[in-house]
C-alpha cells in the first residue's frame, strides 16, 4: 500500500491476516506431521528386530555355534518386551555358561512389542543357521495408531518381515 508520503509497506491488519493463515495451515499440517514421525519410529523399531535376527542368523553360521535372540524385559508372564539381546553362549571346562552379549537393540514408546506365543523367550540359532524350537514371530505396533509390522522366523531360520498389520493399537 501506499500512503500520504509516498511510503511503501503493509498495514498492521495485513501483516495480522497473513500471520493468522500461516497459523492455520501449520495447524493442519501438524497432526499429519506428527503422525508420521510416529510411523517412522513404528518401521523403525521393526527394522531394527529383523536386522538382529538376520545378524544372529548369520553370526551363528559363521562362527559354527548356537547364537540366542532374547526378548528382555518382559512384562510379567505377557508377551510385550522392550529389549532384544543377541547372545553368544559357550561353556568353560567345567561346562558352566559363559554369556557373551554381542548386541542390544531397545523398543521405546510409542512403539510396542510382542511376541507371538507368550512361552517362546528367545530364538535359537544353530550352527547350521535353523532354530532350536517352534517357529516364532514377532509383532511391533504403534500404541496411538493401528499400524504396525509382523515379523516371523520360520523352523529353517528364515527371516520375514511382512506389511503392515492393522486392527485396534496395543493396549
Amino acid at each position: 500500500m501506499e500512503n500520504k508520503k509516498g511510503a511503501r509497506g503493509f498495514t498492521l491488519v495485513e501483516m495480522m491476516v497473513v500471520v493468522a493463515m500461516v497459523a492455520i495451515a501449520a495447524g493442519l499440517a501438524f497432526p499429519s506431521m506428527n503422525q508420521f514421525v510416529v510411523n517412522v519410529k513404528t518401521k523403525s523399531a521393526a527394522r531394527g528386530i529383523y536386522n538382529l535376527m538376520q545378524h544372529g542368523r548369520i553370526m551363528a553360521v559363521k562362527e559354527g555355534r548356537q547364537v540366542r535372540l532374547q526378548f528382555g524385559d518382559t512384562d510379567l508372564g505377557g508377551k510385550a518386551f522392550s529389549e532384544v539381546r543377541l547372545v553368544l553362549f559357550e561353556t568353560d571346562g567345567d561346562g558352566n555358561p559363559i554369556v557373551e552379549i554381542q548386541e542390544r537393540f531397545a523398543i521405546e514408546a510409542p512403539v510396542k512389542a510382542e511376541r507371538k506365543q507368550a512361552d517362546v523367550r528367545e530364538v535359537v540359532f544353530t550352527p547350521q543357521g535353523i532354530i532350536s524350537g517352534p517357529a516364532t514371530g514377532v509383532e511391533v505396533k504403534n500404541t496411538l495408531t493401528t499400524k504396525g509390522y509382523a515379523l516371523s522366523v520360520s523352523p529353517l531360520g528364515t527371516v520375514d518381515m511382512s506389511g503392515k498389520t492393522s486392527g485396534r493399537g496395543c493396549s
